[in-house]
């Protein structure tokens, strides 16, 4: 999002540090836009614009020349604690992957960092073989010696009697992906039946296209009046034994008496062998 647009969204929403931090970075656009622009003009030998009173125009330059400083230390400050903040990321990690690593039967399933004033408590979470109080001590020692990390103190939480306080947001993760997974499984299950049931529905429609095409050829042949036919089954549930109805719909031109639609009702009951057939003509 644009600087300025990031500083309505602040405006709008009461967030100042949206609001102040989007304004800085616009005025470090324009400003050092504006000091590249001068630089690059000043390279390519572009004439400057000449004042008349050269005391106005050294004021002018030294206000640049404070507005780009100005502009710029805040900046730099922000860029050493950005990164200040990657390297001590970088070292913890590098402790948590190397220094634990000399512990096999132990593994680390969380760590946080929590600020307490000028000190970081490391608060890791173990579980597997539980860690002596000398190797505890020599990992609090390796955090602020080997890996330069002074001010980090390192709280070891392990054992099955804190573990059950120690973990209760990975319970609950570990308890929510496991319903997740299983609503997924079925939604997935369920798909791939809607799937293979529109796919033999497809395949079904398909066939009985082709059926009623050639039903349709070959009662033409008998009856040159028909223009279309389609010919579907049915069954109808009852107490006793299912029963199974064939009903068949007929469009002919106007010359297509009576006693032809009983011929055809004939031809179609000996074509498909149906004790039952009802034959509909269809009407616009």
């Amino acid at each position: 999002m644009p600087p300025l647009c990031t500083a309505g969204y602040g405006l709008g929403t009461l967030q100042l540090r949206f609001f102040v931090g989007a304004l800085y970075l616009f005025l470090i656009n324009a400003v050092f836009i504006s000091a590249s622009a001068y630089l690059t003009f000043q390279i390519i030998r572009f004439p400057n614009r000449e004042f008349v009173d050269k005391a106005y125009q050294n004021r002018i330059r030294r206000t640049m020349v404070v507005v780009a400083l100005v502009t710029i230390l805040p900046s730099v400050y922000v860029a050493y604690t950005v990164v200040k903040e990657a390297v001590e990321e970088a070292r913890v990690r590098a402790f948590v992957e190397e220094a634990l690593a000399a512990f096999p039967a132990t593994s680390v399933v969380e760590r946080q960092k929590i600020l307490q004033g000028d000190s970081v408590r490391l608060r890791v979470v173990l579980v597997g073989e539980p860690l002596s109080p000398d190797q505890v001590a020599y990992l609090r020692h390796e955090l602020q010696t080997t890996y330069k990390l002074p001010h980090y103190r390192l709280e070891v939480v392990q054992g099955a009697s804190e573990r059950p306080k120690a973990l209760p947001e990975v319970a609950r993760l570990l308890e929510a992906t496991e319903r997740s997974y299983s609503q997924l499984q079925l939604l997935t299950d369920s798909l791939k039946r809607i799937e293979k049931q529109l796919r033999a529905c497809q395949e079904r429609q398909k066939r009985q296209e082709a059926e009623n095409l050639q039903l349709l050829r070959e009662a033409q042949a008998l009856f040159p009046q028909l223009n279309a036919l389609a010919l579907e089954r049915f069954f109808l549930p009852a107490r006793g034994k299912s029963d199974t109805v064939w009903v068949g719909v007929f469009r002919a031109a106007r010359s297509f008496p009576p006693s032809e639609v009983g011929r055809l009702q004939r031809w179609l009951q000996a074509r498909t062998q149906a004790s039952h057939l009802l034959l509909v003509p269809w009407r616009e």
